[in-house]
């Protein structure tokens, strides 16, 4: 069961997972003067989630930024009961070819001896 208000670019929601037993509540803004869209969203489980502070709660958050036609910056957040965020800058050189620096922490991973919280990439590619 969903309410959704949408004007031309932007759009707010209020939700309810009958299965999940979950609320949702979020926004969609698009900035088209200044090129950027940005989401919103939050979920409180009626269910038990380990979520935020011990509270069944998810934060979650994203966006686009178009900084240029060749430059793009793109985020996630998620708050729960570890953090995640990730960031990803793309430039497009030329028609051929993109560079992009792509980053990731995950808080979970922490006390994790496998994986380490944070990963940061490189990428160059080529296309026909």
């Amino acid at each position: 069961m969903n309410l959704v208000r949408k004007d031309v670019d932007n759009k707010e929601w209020l939700g309810y997972d009958l299965d999940d037993k979950s609320i949702k509540v979020g926004c969609l803004q698009h900035y088209k003067e200044k090129n950027f869209t940005h989401t919103y969203e939050g979920l409180w489980s009626l269910k038990k989630l380990d979520g935020l502070y011990g509270q069944p709660l998810v934060v979650a958050a994203g966006g686009k930024y178009v900084l240029s036609p060749n430059v793009a910056f793109t985020y996630s957040a998620e708050f729960s009961k570890a953090v995640a965020a990730a960031a990803k800058y793309e430039y497009k050189v030329d028609s051929h070819w993109k560079l992009t620096v792509a980053q990731q922490f995950n808080a979970a991973r922490v006390v994790s001896t496998v994986r380490p919280a944070y990963d940061l990439g490189f990428d160059i590619a080529y296309t026909l």
